[in-house]
């Protein structure tokens, strides 16, 4: 988890659209940003989270595989700097979980859609992640059967992120689990939901 805080002024976050590397180096030209103002702010990165994916995307064997120069950066969480004619839903000082790719990056302009809040007081390590895995256990609760409290459901890879993250909502829902895992050693990283072992 990378914990460095971006600097800069609302005055070089209004006008920055040049996405940056931690240590400064241009990157490259974010499209759209310079003169387009209207509808997207300007974010100030708190924490990125580094996925697997994020590394498969380094190394090319991701499945998305963008023109280079390219940034990698599934999540991340920020501080909005400054936002744009049309934007409402955000202001200033909000943190926010931006929707869209690329996010190691120290600032950069996102459009107002994608720049979701989150609570103030939320951690910002957990705040990071709150994009992809939350969101797919949330979508494998709801999106295939209706559950009702008192339910079973079994899944395999139960110590993953997105495992452990069914385990707590599906809990707190009244829904039982069970959670297979690969390996004995992993089998005391899903909690106390009594995993198997396979």
């Amino acid at each position: 988890m990378n914990a460095e805080r971006s600097g800069g002024s609302d005055e070089e976050d209004r006008d920055h659209c040049i996405w940056r590397t931690g240590n400064g180096r241009k990157l490259r030209r974010g499209a759209g940003c310079r003169g387009a103002w209207s509808g997207r702010g300007g974010l100030r990165r708190a924490r990125f989270s580094d996925q697997p994916a994020d590394v498969s995307f380094c190394r090319g064997s991701y499945r998305l595989r963008p023109e280079l120069p390219a940034t990698p950066g599934a999540e991340c969480v920020g501080r909005v700097a400054a936002v744009g004619a049309g934007v409402t839903q955000v202001r200033p000082g909000d943190l926010v979980v931006n929707m869209q790719r690329e996010n190691w990056v120290q600032r950069r302009c996102v459009r107002g859609e994608d720049a979701i809040p989150v609570a103030a007081g939320l951690d910002l390590a957990q705040a990071a992640m709150l994009r992809i895995n939350p969101a797919t256990a949330l979508l494998l609760l709801e999106d295939h059967v209706t559950l009702a409290p008192g339910d079973w459901v079994i899944q395999d890879v139960a110590n993953s992120a997105v495992g452990r993250h069914l385990i707590v909502l599906a809990k707190a829902r009244g829904i039982r689990t069970v959670n297979v895992v690969r390996r004995d050693d992993v089998a005391g990283n899903c909690g106390r939901s009594a995993p198997m072992s396979c």
